[in-house]
């Protein structure tokens, strides 16, 4: 009984650490709204935002409910706060899950 402790408490508590890191946005997010912009969020802190036909990649990172974005398509930082509804509020506008 006690080796089985030992095995399992260990293996549950780092799979709860592991889902606990993975908050942050993963996949399209389209701006709504009438302009065309999507941002997709991939594994390894990369950002490319979609507009117009041109892609620009940023890297990301994730603190609490903050998505900070190293430059936005004019090369300036950008914030994004995740809402409770999955969706990213910016100065710019709110993005949804696409």
């Amino acid at each position: 009984m006690k080796l089985r402790a030992i095995v399992i408490v260990p293996a549950l508590m780092l799979g709860l650490f592991i889902a606990g890191c993975d908050k942050g946005p993963k996949g399209f997010y389209k701006l709504d709204g009438p302009i065309p912009v999507t941002i997709e969020f991939k594994s390894g802190g990369k950002a490319v935002f979609s507009m117009m036909g041109e892609n620009k990649e940023s890297d990301y990172t994730v603190s609490g409910d903050k998505v900070n974005i190293s430059k936005d398509p004019e090369g300036k930082p950008m914030s994004l706060t995740i809402n409770s509804d999955g969706s990213l509020s910016s100065s710019v506008g709110r993005f949804v899950k696409n």
